[in-house]
C-alpha cells in the first residue's frame, strides 16, 4: 500500500505541474488557412536545462544544437540525418515548442514560434516519433497488432511491409541508409 500511495503522490505532483512553455501575452493564433509551411531555423542554439539537484543524472553543460540555420520549403521532403544523440529529435521538438530555443529563432512562414499560440500551433503539426516498440515475436504478429480494428487484411499489409523492407534493404546496401542488417531479415511468419 505504501508503494501505491507514493505512486499516487508522484502522479498528482505531475498533474499539478505548471507548463513552462506558455503563450506570450500578445501571441498570435495562426489559422490553418494562413499556414503555407515554410520552416526556418535562424541561428538556433539549444541547451537542455539541468534537472533540479538530486534528480537523476546531470545533462551536459554544452549546447545540443549550436547556431544552426536552414530553411524547409513548403511541400518539400527533408531528412535530418546524423548519429544517435546528434540533435535530430531535439531539432524537430523545437518546431511545436516542446522546448524553446536558447538562442536564435524557429519560424513558420516568417512567424517566430514563440510569438504564436501554443495549442493551435501544435494542432497543425503531425509527428511520428522514433520510439518503435516490437514484441519478441514474428514480423507478422508485430505488424498485425490491432489490424482487425482497422479493417486491413494481414496478407495485404504484409506484402506492403515486405516491399518496403526490400526497398530499405536496397538503400542499406548502397550505404544510403544506415540500418542494422538483422532488422532486414526478420521472419515474416514463424
Amino acid at each position: 500500500i505504501g508503494g501505491s500511495l507514493a505512486l499516487f503522490e508522484r502522479m498528482f505532483a505531475y498533474l499539478d505541474l505548471v507548463p513552462e512553455i506558455v503563450d506570450a501575452p500578445d501571441a498570435v493564433r495562426l489559422a490553418r488557412s494562413d499556414i503555407r509551411g515554410r520552416i526556418a531555423f535562424d541561428g538556433v542554439s539549444f541547451r537542455y536545462p539541468a534537472p533540479p539537484a538530486g534528480e537523476g543524472r546531470r545533462r551536459r553543460d554544452t549546447f545540443t544544437l549550436d547556431k544552426i540555420s536552414f530553411e524547409v520549403a513548403p511541400g518539400s521532403l527533408t531528412a535530418l540525418v546524423g548519429p544517435s544523440g546528434s540533435g535530430k529529435s531535439t531539432t524537430l521538438n523545437l518546431i511545436p515548442r516542446f522546448w524553446d530555443v536558447t538562442q536564435g529563432a524557429v519560424q513558420i512562414d516568417g512567424h517566430d514560434v514563440r510569438d504564436l499560440q501554443v495549442e493551435p500551433l501544435r494542432a497543425q503539426i503531425g509527428m511520428v516519433m522514433q520510439e518503435p516498440f516490437l514484441f519478441s515475436d514474428t514480423l507478422r504478429a508485430n505488424v498485425a497488432l490491432g489490424l482487425e480494428s482497422r479493417g486491413r487484411r494481414h496478407g495485404e499489409l504484409l506484402r506492403d511491409v515486405a516491399r518496403h523492407l526490400v526497398d530499405l534493404g536496397e538503400l542499406a546496401s548502397l550505404r544510403l541508409l544506415p540500418l542494422h542488417r538483422p532488422a532486414l531479415h526478420l521472419p515474416l511468419d514463424v
